[in-house]
């Protein structure tokens, strides 16, 4: 019996299907829809490269109302909702469509975390202020696919009593407000946890406002002026929310840092041009359901955000055992952390600083706060 000297093709990895793509699967005639409106809004609102549209401005474009209204009336014929329960459901539907035509108006930027880093970041000390946190492009989401934001994104669920499977993408879509209000950034933060179970993801949605001198506390208790906090939802001020957005945070940091470098993956099965949402695969209709296939690759290209375990020698700062010389005993992980550029330097971007271990190579190693697990790949 002889072998094939043909090694087969290591596929390349790419994240799942993210959340707009899902809601294309449910609602086709948005594969062109969005495209035609964000470009119809674009022309019509005289927008700036850097502006986003608000959701006011939905109502500009007569296809997006008609499409509103007909789903509307298309629940209350065919699934008996009563009116009221009807226009919930579509406003819902276009919370959902404002961040669709922002980021398709913005050139559809993806992020997708690496499931080491994101490990990383999500105990990376956030000690900054705002003035540094700006999104790489006023529209652009990023994909979360590791075990720990998983399970972030299912106590989000139980949170919300929302019985679904287990989630299998976390897709964010962040959106720059401007400024809303006077020296503030306004920032929107859409979080969608999709199962791939051919429902539409479930979406919280988050307004902040950041001022230059505001520390991250500040900036996850920030709300509009006409929000009234005794009626926001506790789920918005949940550890595990605040954790998400922690990490959130620290990837859009990573990405207009002085460490990244842009790594493009194309998907295997990308989208057409003019188009949104993939259309290689046809579904399957079980028991009078669509059923789409789960382990299909995002039509979209995405920017690759590598995670890398450093092993290298220790840094110049941190924490250790010491002797009473002032000489280092033991070893210890150091979390990771933010350094801004010295004045002097050209490039005054972040610097990020990993994960590393202080001390002399031969100690004993002294877990304590910060224990570094990377996983396997980005997509557990």
């Amino acid at each position: 019996m002889t072998k094939s000297k043909h090694k087969p093709k290591k596929q390349r990895r790419h994240p799942p299907v993210l959340a707009h793509e899902s809601l294309v699967r449910i609602f086709p005639a948005l594969r062109t829809l969005v495209p035609e409106a964000a470009a119809a809004l674009r022309s019509k609102l005289a927008l700036a490269p850097h502006e986003t549209i608000h959701e006011e401005q939905l109502g500009e474009h007569a296809p997006l109302l008609r499409f509103l209204r007909t789903h509307a009336e298309d629940r209350i014929l065919f699934d008996g909702l009563d009116e009221e329960d009807a226009a919930t459901d579509a406003n819902l539907l276009g919370h959902h469509l404002y961040h669709l035509l922002n980021y398709e108006l913005h050139g559809r930027k993806t992020f997708w975390v690496d499931g080491p880093l994101a490990t990383m970041l999500m105990e990376t000390r956030l000690d900054i202020d705002g003035a540094v946190l700006r999104l790489p492009f006023p529209t652009c989401a990023f994909v979360l696919t590791d075990p720990r934001s998983l399970a972030l994104a299912q106590e989000l669920l139980a949170a919300s009593e929302v019985n679904r499977p287990p989630p299998r993408v976390v897709t964010a879509y962040l959106v720059d407000l401007g400024e809303r209000v006077e020296g503030t950034a306004g920032l929107r933060v859409h979080a969608l946890i999709d199962s791939l179970d051919g429902e539409w993801p479930y979406i919280l949605s988050r307004d902040l406002l950041i001022q230059p001198k505001d520390g991250i506390d500040a900036i996850l208790e920030s709300h509009f002026p006409e929000i009234d906090v005794d009626d926001r939802d506790t789920i918005f001020t949940s550890h595990p929310f605040k954790r998400l957005l922690h990490l959130l945070f620290n990837a859009v940091l990573y990405t207009t840092c002085s460490h990244f470098e842009q790594r493009e993956l194309k998907s295997p099965s990308p989208c057409r041009p003019g188009e949104m949402g993939e259309r290689r695969r046809a579904p399957a209709i079980l028991g009078g359901r669509v059923h789409w296939p789960k382990d299909a690759p995002s039509s979209e290209s995405v920017f690759f955000l590598p995670g890398k375990i450093p092993i290298g020698p220790p840094a110049d700062e941190g924490g250790g055992g010491s002797s009473t010389r002032g000489e280092l005993t033991k070893r210890t992980w150091v979390r990771g952390h933010w350094r801004r550029a010295n004045p002097e330097w050209g490039d005054q971007r972040l610097r990020w600083i990993e994960p590393y271990i202080r001390g002399p190579e031969m100690a004993a190693l002294v877990e304590r706060e910060y224990v570094l697990r990377g996983s396997p790949s980005a997509g557990g």
